[in-house]
């Protein structure tokens, strides 16, 4: 971790994952949502990294699919989520479709796996950015069919 321990950090971090969780449940259940709280997407399992004490959308994802799960015991269904980012939080999960951009010789090292890995070339351009994460976000949504993104 880059940054001091705290209580407050950890209650921030927690009210963050909160967020997350929210907006999640709110997405689905009013088709959109936002938070700008969290995205903290550097944070693994078993320990952050960086300044990303926890990983919030892993959080907010596991909570969603717990949810999903009690409803399933009630008769109701959903199609398949999807998020970015992590792939080592959600390796063997099919449930979860991650995509990471990243530029290839640069944090992390080494890179955990995604669903999809990108990586970038030094001094890539915003033109050539934008049409190669288009390329694949097409591709992704046309594969995986998300009901929900992070």
């Amino acid at each position: 971790m880059e940054i001091p321990y705290s209580k407050q950090l950890m209650e921030a971090c927690w009210l963050a994952a909160g967020g997350s969780i929210l907006a999640g449940q709110r997405a689905l259940a009013d088709g959109w949502s936002a938070s700008i709280g969290g995205g903290f997407h550097h944070a693994y399992a078993d320990h952050g990294e960086g300044f990303c004490v926890i990983h919030d959308v892993a959080v907010a994802i596991r909570r969603l699919q717990f949810d999903r799960a009690d409803r399933n015991r009630d008769g109701c269904g959903h199609r398949r989520s999807s998020r970015q980012r992590h792939g080592v939080i959600f390796g063997g999960d099919g449930d979860v479709f991650t995509l990471s951009i990243h530029q290839k010789i640069n944090y992390p090292y080494p890179k955990p796996p995604s669903t999809v890995d990108i990586d970038l070339p030094d001094g890539i351009g915003d033109d050539d950015y934008l049409s190669i994460l288009e390329k694949h976000l097409r591709d992704a949504f046309h594969d995986f069919e998300p009901q929900i993104l992070f």
